[in-house]
């Protein structure tokens, strides 16, 4: 005979010696204690599979926001990559030939307008790139050059950016002119050092 078989046995002869009321007791304490033990299997494992889903839930959000965060690093990369281009293409240029070209391009002489560029401050903005602020001024200017010289200088593609600008309107019999005093930042990549 097997041990388990002799368990069995033992178990049912312990069984049928008690008295019919302990017997029915000691049925249902069993039924009861299976039934029990079946019923917080499941709720242990729902319990446990809810906290699975939940974990994959976030686990998928995660990865979801890590595509995001992929693309958009991919769209920054491309756009540094342009302003890069642009930055290294306009390097040799300095902003005062710059903006005589643009003065030229948009229909007039800039020593007859007085055109003053003047470095105001150099910084270096991070690693790599270096920021110049200068001081332009221009005098006598008509409305119709203003606008064209103010086209011309931001649309050029020239890596700058107007911080400050000042007009005053003066009038002289029928002539209306304008005198202008801009604050332009113009940048540069530098090597690191």
């Amino acid at each position: 005979m097997s041990k388990i078989q002799l368990y069995k046995n033992r178990a049912l002869e312990a069984f049928s010696a008690l008295p019919p009321r302990d017997r029915m007791l000691a049925a249902g304490l069993i039924v009861s204690t299976f039934f029990g033990g079946l019923g917080f299997g499941a709720y242990s494992m729902n319990t446990t599979l809810k906290t699975e889903r939940q974990e994959i839930e976030r686990i998928e959000k995660s990865v979801e926001l890590i595509q995001v965060l992929q693309a958009e690093q991919a769209s920054l990369e491309s756009e540094v990559a342009q302003i890069e281009e642009s930055l290294a293409k306009n390097a040799t240029t300095d902003l005062s030939a710059f903006l005589e070209q643009s003065a030229t391009k948009s229909g007039f002489n800039p020593k007859e307008k007085n055109m003053q560029v003047r470095e105001k401050s150099t910084t270096k903005d991070g690693r790599r790139l270096q920021e110049k602020v200068f001081s332009v001024n221009l005098s006598d200017l008509t409305t119709e050059e203003f606008g064209k010289f103010l086209f011309q200088t931001e649309t050029a593609g020239y890596p700058l950016k107007i911080q400050t600008s000042t007009v005053k309107r003066r009038k002289r019999r029928e002539e209306v002119t304008l005198n202008l005093s801009l604050d332009i930042a113009a940048y540069k990549l530098v090597e690191e050092e």
